[in-house]
């Protein structure tokens, strides 16, 4: 199966290029790692990478070390969108992988995808042509508050829909310091987003909006205790800073000060 947004474009071969090497490598996923934006105007294509790393120059076939992949993805070390690949139909089925209503549905498919494939293949082919269109859905703006509910709701509904999804895969039953893990990588995607409303409307008004979202769920304890954790983790990590500044301060004043019994 392929996805295509409806305002992008496939190559001609796209997917005489891909299935091939689907084939090859009995792959579960073939996974490109850039695509062409163009803009409104049609201009040259740009050829753009999205993923932090390496890229391949061959198609490759990646470990199936689950450990090593949710640490990709927490690196972002795989291109969230879906439409940058060719997935095998019975996988998909066979495994309940679908898509969710609300935002950041390609991260959400992707994290599932990665967590679960036993054949995933990296490519450096370039099949997709990304438009850069004003109108299109991602660009729209929405005020404030719909853009938080939508937020909020895809950040509820994605974990529970996410933490089912690990709950059911042998090694994320084994290790569930890595489906806390993988977990995470979904959290920060959604909050990175909600993150940069605050720069948009005062911090109380947008706390307002959050705690109505929130109150609205009749259960979400996993959630509130993930990050509740995470919080935690978070002050705690500023604590240790603040403390390795404070040492580092007070080396560099013991410092001066011999540099100045010296001078004198």
């Amino acid at each position: 199966m392929a996805f295509v947004d409806s305002d992008d474009l496939l190559t001609k071969t796209a997917l005489e290029e891909l299935y091939p090497i689907a084939k090859k490598f009995d792959a579960d996923v073939v996974h490109c790692e850039k695509f062409y934006r163009i803009g409104e105007n049609n201009n040259s294509p740009e050829t753009v990478g999205l993923n932090i790393g390496k890229y391949v120059t061959e198609p490759t076939l990646i470990s199936d070390n689950f450990e090593e992949r949710v640490t990709g993805l927490y690196n972002f070390h795989f291109m969230w969108n879906v439409w940058s690949k060719l997935i095998r139909r019975d996988f998909l089925l066979s495994n309940e992988i679908r898509t969710i209503n609300g935002m950041a549905e390609d991260c959400f498919m992707t994290c599932c995808l990665v967590c679960s494939a036993q054949r995933y293949v990296r490519v450096p082919n370039i099949i997709n042509f990304y438009r850069m269109l004003s109108n299109s859905h991602s660009h729209k703006q929405d005020d404030i508050q719909k853009v938080v509910h939508k937020w909020m709701q895809s950040l509820i509904d994605g974990f529970d829909c996410f933490d089912n999804f690990l709950s059911k895969r042998e090694f994320f039953k084994k290790r569930p310091d890595m489906k806390h893990f993988a977990l995470e990588v979904w959290v920060r995607e959604c909050c990175r987003h909600i993150q940069e409303l605050y720069a948009k409307i005062p911090a109380w008004q947008l706390d307002a909006i959050i705690r109505h979202e929130l109150a609205s769920v009749k259960d979400n304890t996993e959630l509130t205790a993930f990050l509740f954790g995470r919080m935690n983790v978070f002050n705690l990590n500023l604590y240790q800073m603040n403390a390795h500044i404070q040492k580092q301060n007070q080396i560099i004043k013991n410092l001066q000060e011999q540099i100045q019994q010296l001078k004198s």
